[in-house]
């Protein structure tokens, strides 16, 4: 089985697979917001009645008086599976099917804002922006990738300034932690023949600006910025067993959002967002030394999303 050596591309893949509901593309989650998924995040960007909007668009805490903080709570349940799994070049009748690898996850978010005088806020939110993870049955492909689990958490202190009483900017530092943990097993024996566990700590950064035209209307922009994982941990591949490191670069994400009160009781909200997921080009397994075990080209298509999305007040 030649394909031993490409465990880590396949489980990332699988991770992607098993969150078509959960992800905002690729492996990325967006149930950052209860509030928001009411309205299918449209809007998100240019606030929201609560303070979830500052993960995109951390201007957005402007529009919150004294101090103020929420929790949310997204219960994810994925269900994926690879099925017809058997070739001519691995004949094993009765392991064809990988079964539902996804895995159910409980995801909590925080946001805390305090408003420092008239005109300058202090925030933090505290995400897990990346994720999610699979476990399938012995199957054909389980020499490949028989579990995956990529876990982060991320920490973004955000200052946000009102320049006027209609324009609005903030920044903000990322500090994400992630880890990685890939398994392959035989799948007639259930014996472990890959193995690949890492963690890291990397920076980032965060950007917005909110405009308010007018008292019923609020567009805004926001920008997560790439954030580029190295790695380093310990594992085994067939012919190969020590320390490893491998690069994983997070997209950068940029966010429009419009809100527009109709009426007394009626508010209009329109998003658009771009995530730059064709920074994972090709994912690439490194022993000591830098010299390369795996690499396998992924080349993926950068995302965009599109929603529309009404509030009434009852």
């Amino acid at each position: 089985m030649g394909s031993w050596g490409t465990p880590l591309t396949v489980a990332a893949l699988l991770v992607a697979a098993s969150t078509g509901i959960a992800a905002a593309g690729g492996f990325a989650v967006r149930e950052q917001s209860a509030e928001g998924q009411g309205a299918n995040f449209a809007g998100v960007a240019a606030g929201l009645n609560g303070l979830s909007s500052m993960f995109w668009n951390g201007a957005t805490m402007t529009l919150h008086e004294g101090y103020t903080s929420e929790s949310n709570f997204a219960g994810v349940l994925p269900s994926s599976r690879a099925d017809d799994g058997a070739s001519p070049a691995i004949p094993l009748p009765g392991f064809e099917d990988s079964g539902n690898i996804g895995e159910a996850a409980l995801l909590r978010s925080s946001y805390s804002v305090y408003q420092v005088n008239d005109r300058l806020f202090v925030g933090l939110a505290m995400t897990s922006p990346f994720g999610l993870s699979t476990d399938a049955d012995r199957w054909v492909g389980s020499p490949v990738a028989s579990k995956s689990s990529l876990t982060t958490f991320n920490a973004n202190p955000n200052v946000a300034y009102k320049l006027t009483d209609v324009v609005s900017v903030s920044g903000g530092v990322q500090i994400e932690y992630a880890k990685l943990d890939l398994e392959a097993e035989n799948p007639v024996s259930g014996l472990k023949v890959g193995n690949i566990e890492g963690d890291d700590v990397a920076l980032g950064f965060t950007a917005g600006v909110l405009f308010t035209p007018t008292e019923a209307t609020q567009v805004g922009l926001g920008f997560r910025s790439a954030i580029e994982h190295s790695f380093t941990g310990e594992g085994f591949l067939p012919g190969f067993e020590g320390d490893m490191q491998t690069d994983l670069d997070m997209p950068e994400i940029v966010t429009l959002g419009l809100r527009h009160r109709v009426d007394d009781r009626w508010t209009a909200m329109a998003g658009v967002e771009r995530s730059n997921w064709s920074r994972v080009d090709k994912i690439t397994v490194e022993g000591p030394g830098g010299v390369p075990l795996t690499t396998t080209v992924t080349d993926w298509d950068d995302g965009w999303f599109f929603s529309l999305g009404a509030e009434y007040a009852w």
